[in-house]
């Protein structure tokens, strides 16, 4: 962490959140924060698919989600 002439301390931003937060905005990303907080099988899902990403970082190159909204 870099510290500035006045003392504070920067604090590095998740690039991944960021872009996250600039695709679908701020109130959406807190939505999803607040779905997956309330939804444990919601919650579990997400999980799972970042423990596959992590594990298979060094073989991915794009990643595309095909989502259905229900009726």
């Amino acid at each position: 962490m870099q510290q500035s002439p006045a003392g504070y301390v920067g604090v590095d931003a998740d690039p991944a959140a960021a872009a996250l937060v600039a695709d679908v905005g701020l109130a959406r990303v807190l939505r999803i924060a607040r779905n997956l907080l309330r939804n444990p099988g919601a919650r579990a899902r997400v999980l799972g698919m970042r423990r596959v990403f992590t594990r298979y970082a060094a073989h991915l190159t794009g990643i595309a989600l095909i989502a259905r909204k229900p009726a």
